[in-house]
């Protein structure tokens, strides 16, 4: 989002604050805000009704006079109490424009200004800290972090993994934290009976996984251990405790189960299958009916096949989705029943890398959208008719839906997720799902060397240079960082909050390049100062960088097709190239890319325009996953590592079999290196309001 500057004042959209010029200030309300900008991005031209109500309630099903309220006000505001002063003009029978628009400056983005990166989303919801939350008053995703045939939430909770102590939470005057359970391993995927007996989950461990039943009262434990390569989640128990739904998945299918519950005790010897369990698509984020006659949750076949939200009917066996979501991301996930049993609230992935929240009605059958975040949510749940809740990194956030704005409510010094409302009672996972290390590849033997793992979080490292020095992120400091290697010891390069949501980083140069959400940011490697080089580019996140072009490589979405462009860093200039495509990497004049909805990997010259298939059984949809040498080329695939040589026709020469998941690959002349990710601890924990 810009920043833009009138003679009386300057508005920062991304904080939601108009600064006058005699230096006071004022926080817009999110309609006002979104509004405001909608009509300074038009640049002085006409923006009509059915446009504005879009960009401010993401509707059409609201009247004129309900913008003509939101105008009204914001005149108040922007207009400094002169009745000369009209930034606002109607246009009649159509809508409004942004009066004398070239007064207007549009200025420089820097994050070094008001607030951090986090705090921008496309309806720029003002996020505020609460000391006093009064919270009164409920989904269910499937995650396996061992299972990698399930690629919904394994890649966004990638960057929520800053401090590993479970349960050293901060001080709250309102809110009592309990641990409520205890075993080594991750605790991610669980659920919590309406009468707050029985909590139901599973536990991870690097070579086994558990499902537990315990009554929160008394502590007794039922422990079933799982059969390797099964996966039980995703649960969902009905109104009276008496049910419970799960998925079991294995071999790329995934089957929904009830089984019954009894004294807190799960009776999987009576489960009845549900729905037929299909090769190659599953089911996740499950939800009781009140009544129990009707299960709601996501389903989706492959990674480039959006994820619909469905209602199955356990009476008649009937199955019918429910919503429609574009293309442009993972889709619909994490329904969740509002308590008066009326409307489903479900998250919208946007682009692989941010959300935006709907309800539907289930009476009927209007869907509407309620706001944007600017980073991918795994799950929400309703706290009571008038309040969702949400987790990102170390927060717990609530959005009224009175308000219309989002709240910090509670905060750790451990990443949460997962929340789950119950009467009153806020159940989350808290904890670190991973801790990481650096390992490397050496190009002339083919051979792994991994790093001593420390007890910091090590990942995302860029190239190696002639001089063996890299840069990589860690929370060495105690907040996520940006260090450089140099042999045997490092050096902290810059800490700043600023970074909390970066999962990229690339050496290009003077400069290293990272990004947030539809943003890419340069900082300086001498001063450490941080500055957004271009901001609203969807899925930029999954990018690559060509020092010898000094551009950047990403996809761009035209037509519900992926399309690669590209960025030069020195003219600013982007350019559609004209090939489909969803990651690429430039290397000796060519482009070597993989598509979205189809395996390979293909060479394309951008000169000729052909475009050749060079390994079919290719198959990855994030850039950091692979690369490109002189002789090799590398895919980092679950828990191995695959090397193709290129000088004997693009033949599988290795597959290195690692101890752990690896995510991020970076080559240099010599060295690749590459970062792993082994369980971490998570835990569950409630929050209760307490006097």
């Amino acid at each position: 989002m810009q920043t833009y500057k009138t003679p009386h004042w300057t508005f920062y959209s991304a904080n939601n604050e108009l600064i006058y010029s005699d230096g006071k200030s004022i926080q817009l309300a999110a309609r006002h805000n979104a509004c405001l900008l909608a009509l300074l991005e038009a640049k002085g031209e006409a923006v009509d009704y059915d446009t504005m109500l879009l960009k401010v309630w993401g509707t059409q099903f609201r009247d004129t006079n309900t913008i003509a309220s939101v105008i009204s006000e914001l005149r108040k505001q922007i207009n400094c109490g002169d009745p000369s002063l009209k930034y606002i003009v109607t246009i009649p029978k159509k809508g409004y424009r942004f009066n004398n628009f070239e007064e207007v400056e549009t200025l420089q983005e820097s994050i070094s200004h008001p607030q951090k990166i986090q705090n921008e989303n496309n309806l720029a919801l003002q996020i505020k800290a609460s000391t006093t939350p009064k919270l009164k008053k409920p989904l269910n995703t499937i995650f396996s972090l061992k299972n990698t045939t399930l690629p919904i939430l394994g890649s966004l909770l990638i960057s929520a993994f800053f401090i590993t102590d479970v349960y050293s939470f901060l001080s709250s005057k309102k809110l009592s934290l309990s641990a409520l359970s205890y075993e080594k391993g991750i605790e991610y995927d669980f659920e919590v009976s309406r009468d707050k007996q029985t909590l139901i989950y599973t536990n991870e461990q690097k070579e086994n996984s558990y499902l537990i039943s315990k009554n929160i009262t008394t502590g007794e434990k039922q422990v079933i251990k799982l059969e390797p390569g099964l996966v039980i989640s995703s649960f969902a128990l009905s109104m009276d405790g008496n049910q419970l739904a799960f998925i079991e998945q294995k071999d790329d299918s995934s089957c929904l189960y009830i089984a019954r519950v009894s004294d807190s005790k799960i009776q999987l010897q009576d489960k009845k299958l549900i729905t037929t369990c299909d090769k190659n698509s599953f089911l996740f984020s499950l939800e009781f009916s009140h009544s129990a006659d009707a299960i709601f949750y996501a389903k989706g076949k492959n990674i480039s096949d959006p994820y619909t939200i469905s209602k199955h009917d356990l009476t008649t066996g009937l199955e019918r989705n429910l919503t429609s979501p574009p293309t442009t991301g993972r889709g619909d996930y994490a329904p969740t029943l509002s308590p008066d049993g009326r409307k489903v609230a479900f998250v919208r992935d946007i682009f692989w890398e941010r959300s935006s929240i709907w309800t539907l009605d289930l009476v009927s059958g209007e869907t509407l959208k309620l706001f944007e975040f600017p980073n991918v949510i795994d799950k929400i749940s309703w706290h009571n008719d008038e309040m969702i809740i949400f987790t990102h990194s170390n927060k717990l956030l609530s959005y009224s839906t009175v308000d219309d704005e989002i709240e910090n409510i509670y905060e750790a010094e451990s990443p949460l997720y997962m929340p789950n409302s119950v009467e009153g009672t806020i159940y989350l996972s808290a904890g670190s799902l991973f801790s990481s290390y650096l390992s490397k590849i050496k190009l002339d033997t083919l051979d792994v060397v991994k790093k001593e793992q420390s007890d910091y979080l090590e990942h995302t490292p860029t190239r190696i240079l002639d001089d063996q020095s890299y840069y990589f992120l860690s929370n060495r400091s105690h907040k996520m960082g940006i260090w450089k290697s140099q042999g045997s010891s490092s050096q902290l390069i810059i800490d700043s909050d600023d970074l909390k949501d970066v999962t990229t980083l690339r050496d290009a140069g003077d400069m290293l390049l990272t990004t947030t959400p539809s943003k890419l940011i340069q900082i300086d490697k001498t001063t450490g100062s941080i500055s957004v080089l271009k901001s609203d580019i969807p899925n930029i996140e999954n990018y690559s960088y060509s020092e010898q072009s000094g551009k950047i490589l990403y996809s761009k979405e035209v037509g519900e097709s992926w399309y690669l462009e590209s960025y030069n860093l020195k003219t600013q200039n982007k350019e559609l190239l004209g090939v489909s495509g969803y990651t690429g990497h430039f290397f000796d004049d060519m482009i070597y890319l993989t598509e979205f909805r189809e395996p390979g990997l293909w060479q394309y010259n951008p000169n000729t325009r052909e475009k050749q298939l060079l390994i079919a059984d290719f198959n990855s949809f994030f850039t950091d996953k692979w690369a490109v040498t002189q002789e090799y080329i590398f895919l980092l695939d679950k828990e191995s590592l695959k090397v193709w040589n290129r000088q004997e026709d693009y033949k599988l020469v290795k597959n290195i079999q690692l101890s752990d998941a690896p995510k991020r690959i970076s080559c240099g002349d010599n060295e690749c290196i590459f970062d792993q990710y082994a369980l971490g601890s998570t835990g569950i924990v409630s929050l209760v309001e307490s006097d």
